[in-house]
């Protein structure tokens, strides 16, 4: 059996530990082949990944495979050399924006199963998405390391620190990173939002905060922002830019970690019995294999 895995996301976490407990899982005779494009000779390529793991000092390198996005002009080769590799099964790994097209490009070529990964947690149906985890524990933990900071610092004025993450919709990412330091969420720059996050900051002052974290998104302008809260009152203003490259974490979470033996272990599952086109969806702790009739949020691209 002769199975394409293709990245049509990022590095996220757990894309790594997903790889290489799929190679580890996967029956004898099988043969796992990654595909990237090749800009400079604009060709679609593919790769042995079974055959490219490679042991140094006793630690094993996990083969990866480069983030691939199709473009409409390469729309057809896509095509084409998807059906000329001659495929009995084709993965497809990252946000449900990006599978789908594949998807629908690739409709008759071969059987495809489709692996939700994407560091907002952005598939309506499945409580967790491959990456989430690691991002927000990074969001975390880079928040954290300025709350030491801050805590021991002594300042007149009030201290607001403006946490902009990656995304350009509201998300589980911000609202969990948020909620995880006790911070403020800001959603636009309306007269009504700067009004509830004043009230929420005086809020915060009057019970003996310091200072205040305000969380939001690439859509919220911190510099604007800035200003428009300084006429308020004057305060010390600084802006953290958090950007996706830092979402990915040098290594996934634990539970990323678990969640992507799941996922492997369900995909050897299906390459083995499935009889169509399916989604893998993590629903109450547990795996899932779901055919192809499934909604996507509006993006964070």
């Amino acid at each position: 059996m002769k199975t394409g895995v293709i990245n049509v996301g990022a590095s996220i976490g757990g894309l790594k530990q997903y790889l290489h407990c799929l190679m580890e899982r996967v029956p004898a005779g099988t043969t796992l082949m990654g595909v990237e494009f090749d800009p400079e000779t604009t060709r679609f390529v593919s790769k042995n990944l079974l055959s490219d793991e490679e042991t140094l000092s006793n630690h094993q390198l996990h083969p990866f495979i480069k983030f691939m996005d199709v473009k409409q002009e390469h729309a057809m080769l896509f095509i084409q050399a998807i059906d000329e590799m001659n495929f009995d099964n084709l993965l497809l790994i990252g946000p449900l924006e990006r599978s789908i097209p594949l998807r629908k490009l690739l409709h008759n070529v071969t059987n495809i199963l489709c692996i939700p990964a994407s560091i907002y947690n952005d598939d309506v149906d499945s409580d967790l998405t491959l990456g989430y985890d690691t991002a927000l524990n990074s969001i975390v933990q880079a928040v954290l390391q300025i709350k030491d900071t801050a805590s021991s610092l002594q300042k007149n004025q009030t201290r607001v620190f403006s946490i902009q993450i990656p995304g350009n919709v509201s998300s589980s990412l911000l609202d969990d990173s948020a909620i995880s330091v006790d911070g403020i969420i800001v959603r636009d720059e309306s007269e009504l939002a700067l009004a509830r996050v004043k009230t929420e900051m005086e809020r915060k002052l009057k019970k003996g905060a310091t200072y205040v974290f305000l969380f939001m998104n690439q859509d919220v302008n911190p510099k604007n922002l800035q200003g428009k809260l300084e006429a308020f009152e004057p305060m010390d203003f600084n802006i953290v830019s958090i950007d996706e490259a830092q979402c990915l974490g040098s290594r996934p979470s634990a539970f990323d970690t678990v969640l992507a033996g799941k996922f492997a272990t369900k995909t050897v599952n299906w390459l083995q019995t499935s009889e169509g086109e399916s989604i893998l969806r993590y629903q109450n702790n547990q795996v899932l294999e779901k055919h192809f009739v499934f909604k996507v949020k509006k993006s964070n691209a």
